[in-house]
C-alpha cells in the first residue's frame, strides 16, 4: 500500500474495525487524514472508533470535524447523538438526532435513539412516538419493541407494556432486556412468581446480568426468604454495588412496588455493610 494513497488507509480502518482492532483502526484513520485533513469519510469512522472504545468525547470531536465539511452527513448526525446518549446529555443527543432524521425521515436507528433519550427524561409519551415511527421503519425490531415496553410500563400501561415486550421476543426470544423488563411489569401487577421466572431465565442466557439478580433477591426479601435473598443479593452487588442505590434503580425505570420492596431490602444490616464496604 503506497502510503500517499489516503483511501486504502481508510479501506484499512475499516478492516480493522470490523475486527475490533479500534486503536489499530484509528492509526490508519489517522494516517488517512494526515495526506487528507477534509476527509469526512475518515473522520466519522475514527469517531465510530472511539464510540466503540467508549470515549465519546473524542467521538464527539471527530464527528463535528466530519459535519463540518459536510453538514448533511446523517450517520455522522446519529453517531454524535449516541455519543450524547451515553454521556447522559439526552437534549444535545435529541438535537442531534433531529438533525439527522430532518436529512433522513425513515433512519430507524435514529428514531429509536431518540426515544431512548426521551426515556431517560421521562418523556414517556415522546418516547413511545419515537419507537412507533422507528417500527414503521422496521417493524422487526426487538429493540424498538422491547424499548417501546418500558415507556409503556413507566405509564403504567401494563397490558400494552406486556403486549410490546413479549412482540419483542416473538422476534428475538433470547433478547436479555425484554425478559428482564417483563419481570419488571409482571412484579407491579403482582404476579410475583412470574417476574421471578423470567429473571432466572435472564439469568441462564448471562449469569453476570446484575439487575435480574438483584430484582430475584428483592422478591425473595418479599416473601420472607430472608437467607435466600440475601445470598443472591449480595452476589448481585458484589458484581456492581452502584446497583444498591435507590436512585439507581429509580433511573432504571424500576416500578413504584419493586422499589418500595427494594428499599427494605436495602435497608438490611447485612446489605449495609456490603455497600459500605464500597465506599472505603
Amino acid at each position: 500500500m503506497k502510503p500517499e494513497y489516503q483511501e486504502s488507509w481508510v479501506n484499512k480502518g475499516v478492516c480493522l474495525l470490523i475486527l475490533g482492532r479500534y486503536e489499530k483502526a484509528i492509526y490508519a484513520y489517522d494516517k488517512a487524514l494526515e495526506i487528507k485533513p477534509d476527509f469526512y469519510e475518515a473522520w466519522n469512522s475514527k469517531g465510530n472508533c472511539m464510540l466503540y472504545l467508549g470515549r465519546y468525547e473524542q467521538g464527539i470531536y471527530a464527528f463535528d470535524k466530519a459535519l463540518k465539511i459536510k453538514p448533511d452527513f446523517y450517520e455522522a448526525w446519529n453517531s454524535k447523538g449516541n455519543c450524547m446518549l451515553y454521556l447522559g446529555r439526552y437534549e444535545q443527543g435529541i438535537y442531534a438526532f433531529d438533525k439527522a432524521l430532518k436529512i433522513k425521515p425513515d433512519f430507524y436507528e435514529a428514531w429509536n435513539s431518540k426515544g431512548n433519550c426521551m426515556l431517560y427524561l421521562g418523556r414517556y409519551e415522546q418516547g413511545i412516538y419515537a419507537f412507533d415511527k422507528a417500527l414503521e421503519i422496521k417493524p422487526d425490531k426487538n429493540e424498538a419493541w422491547g424499548n417501546k415496553g418500558i415507556a409503556l410500563s413507566a405509564l403504567e400501561r401494563y397490558e400494552e407494556a406486556i403486549a410490546a415486550l413479549e412482540k419483542s421476543l416473538e422476534i428475538k426470544p433470547d433478547y436479555e432486556a425484554s425478559i428482564n423488563n417483563l419481570g419488571l411489569v409482571k412484579y407491579e401487577i403482582g404476579k410475583i412468581d412470574e417476574a421471578i421466572e423470567h429473571w432466572q431465565a435472564v439469568i441462564e442466557i448471562n449469569n453476570q446480568f446484575v439487575e435480574p439478580k438483584l430484582a430475584i433477591g428483592v422478591a425473595l426479601y418479599n416473601k420472607g426468604k430472608i437467607s435466600e435473598s440475601l445470598t443472591i443479593a449480595e452476589a448481585a452487588l458484589k458484581l456492581d454495588k452502584s446497583w444498591g442505590n435507590l436512585q439507581r434503580l429509580k433511573k432504571e425505570l424500576w416500578g413504584e412496588k419493586l422499589l418500595a420492596d427494594a428499599a427494605k431490602l436495602l435497608e438490611n444490616p447485612q446489605i449495609k455493610v456490603l455497600l459500605s464496604e464500597s465506599k472505603e
